[in-house]
């Protein structure tokens, strides 16, 4: 195996170029698989984080039949990682790297010999400055991935805690343009000058609700936990290494009196003694003991006292702004109500207006379900053709029937009035006349007039039986 991986990486024309923008040694090396992409960071002890990835969008392949290098904890966790570079047995070249020496063995040699193949096809993605001061020695920095988030890593050093977010992978996402990764502090211990790690130890959580925690131990012994739940850049925590008492942190206002103070304080627990009523407060142990007596009082009742009023005062301005938003939420209920009541009567005149209307309504339909057409059916075919028939007759018929009524009528009244005439002037019955006048109309031309007067009459009367119908019909429809 052989290394580092960047002095692998580099080619012979840019070795001076690449080696000066990272200077110092190489103080911490990660490797994490981010979708079809392969990570690789190498941090420098000059301040600096070198991210690589894989040329190739494949994972690293070994040699068939030599096993990984690779550092694995008990828990089966990879510690360290490189890119193993093996020879080829069928490559004369690396077979001249790789032959056994006669003073040392065949694993000896292997693993002094030097690797004449290709070099491992790295990307260079981005060069992070995290920015931190000079010192004559290097920086010490410690890598850590995040267990959900694979773009995401931490650097631990002697300023604090920072967290690496990479926002392009060429494999994973080649749609996006190339940004660069950002830095954002986690924690800051204001003491960066150190190169001297602040951490003793560190671990990264993944927990049930998918949240990552850091817990740390610092080199003071203080543990801490941040959770990273909906990230969004807030200032960082400030942790103070230089002092040696760990303080209580009091919580913040609340707005409410603490159970402490309400329930009143604990009375103390005074010994039992027989021999307190023969004390005299003259005498040195009477003092000692009124001396005890008072200091225990002090403890136990001045300063419940003391703490009361400092509670008190500094509520005294929260309960005044409490009253004052409850007494204007309440007079905002009260308008409210006001306005409701008003309305209120308004409601009750339109609701009864509206049931006004309803029944007016019903009353109309009832009146028309009474007229004639309401209940009317529609035709059947046969009523149909008879009404067509009428149309017909109302139309045509009709007058033809008329006029000829007319013509007939004036006629007879003409035929009358000659035969009349006649007889008048004879003195003789009109039939009698006629024969003795010798007359033209003959018996049978008199008894077909009379048949054709009687036809004529009952068409006359069939004729007005249909008028009498057609009358009527008409009435019908135009109702």
């Amino acid at each position: 195996m052989q290394g580092p991986l960047c002095t692998v990486c580099e080619e012979s024309n840019e070795s001076e170029s690449k080696s000066s923008s990272c200077e110092g040694k190489a103080v911490g090396f990660m490797y994490s698989s981010a979708g079809k992409d392969s990570v690789l960071v190498t941090a420098w002890g000059s301040g600096l984080l070198q991210v690589d990835a894989l040329a190739d969008e494949i994972q690293p392949r070994w040699n068939i039949g030599v096993p990984s290098r690779l550092n694995v904890d008990s828990h089966g966790q990879i510690n360290n990682v490189a890119m193993i570079c093996d020879s080829n047995s069928q490559d004369p070249l690396a077979l001249r790297s790789h032959r056994p020496s006669s003073t040392g063995s065949n694993v000896k040699s292997n693993i002094e010999a030097v690797w004449m193949g290709h070099s491992p096809p790295l990307l260079r993605l981005a060069i992070v400055d995290l920015a931190l001061p000079k010192t004559p020695n290097d920086n010490s920095l410690s890598l850590f991935a995040d267990p959900l988030v694979p773009e995401r890593f931490y650097c631990a050093h002697g300023g604090g805690l920072d967290m690496v977010t990479l926002h392009f992978l060429p494999f994973s996402y080649p749609e996006m343009s190339s940004t660069p990764p950002s830095v954002h502090p986690v924690l800051t211990t204001g003491n960066s000058e150190t190169s001297s790690p602040f951490l003793s130890g560190f671990v990264t959580i993944a927990d049930a609700y998918g949240h990552v925690q850091l817990a740390g131990i610092t080199c003071l012994g203080e543990c801490f936990v941040v959770e990273m739940k909906g990230w969004k850049e807030p200032a960082p925590l400030q942790l103070d290494l230089e002092s040696k008492i760990v303080k209580d942190v009091e919580p913040p206002a609340t707005g409410m009196i603490s159970k402490e103070l309400i329930a009143g304080p604990d009375p103390p627990i005074l010994p039992s003694s027989s021999s307190l009523k023969s004390l005299t407060p003259d005498s040195i142990e009477g003092k000692s003991t009124l001396h005890h007596y008072i200091k225990v009082f002090h403890e136990y009742y001045v300063e419940y006292g003391h703490k009361v009023f400092i509670e008190l005062k500094e509520h005294a301005d929260y309960l005044k702004t409490e009253m004052e938003d409850k007494q204007k939420r309440l007079e905002a209920v009260k308008k409210s109500l006001i306005s409701v009541e008003a309305k209120d009567g308004d409601i009750n005149k339109r609701i009864d207006r509206a049931f006004k209307v309803y029944e007016l309504l019903e009353k109309r339909i009832d009146s028309f379900k009474m007229l004639p057409a309401a209940n009317k059916k529609p035709l059947t075919q046969a009523e149909q053709e008879f009404k067509s028939q009428l149309d017909r007759f109302a139309d045509v018929e009709l007058d033809a029937l008329r006029s000829s009524i007319a013509a007939l009528s004036a006629r007879m009244k003409r035929f009358a009035q000659q035969s009349t005439g006649s007889a008048a002037s004879t003195g003789m019955v009109p039939w009698q006349a006629q024969r003795a006048g010798r007359s033209h109309i003959s018996e049978s031309q008199m008894s077909l007039l009379k048949s054709s007067l009687e036809k004529l009459s009952l068409l006359n009367e069939e004729n007005s039986l249909k008028l009498r119908l057609i009358d009527h019909e008409l009435k019908n429809q135009e109702r």
